[in-house]
């Protein structure tokens, strides 16, 4: 046996395309340094811009809001303080006792018979 004989022939890789002669054109230095963005990684980005800018607003619509709320509850509260005194006030002056003594120091005094008319 010769050293041929005892050698294994490993299979060469060759390419699954046929070689057609075409090459493609050499990408220029500058084309090559800038990066290729693909349509993908730009609307991604577009979408995540537009989510961002939305969440911001709706954060921003929220806080105003609270405030707005904040505001109100403290104008009810004060409306609430008024009604309450505007109402003890009205109880006290239509007490018949108060009427009376407000008649008086208005000058006023109680009527005549015969000015009492009676509805039937």
């Amino acid at each position: 046996m010769s050293i041929k004989t005892a050698t294994l022939r490993m299979p060469q890789k060759r390419s699954y395309v046929r070689n057609t002669g075409y090459r493609r054109p050499a990408k220029s230095k500058a084309a090559a340094s800038s990066p290729g963005f693909k349509i993908k990684e730009i609307v991604s980005t577009a979408l995540a811009l537009v989510f961002l800018a939305i969440g911001i607003w709706a954060s921003i619509e929220v806080r105003s809001v609270a405030n707005e709320v904040a505001k109100l509850k403290e104008v009810h509260e004060r409306l609430a303080a008024e009604n309450t005194a505007l109402t003890t006030r009205l109880e006290s002056t239509t007490k018949t006792k108060e009427l009376e003594k407000m008649g008086r120091r208005l000058g006023l005094h109680p009527p005549k018979e015969n000015q009492i008319i009676y509805l039937k």
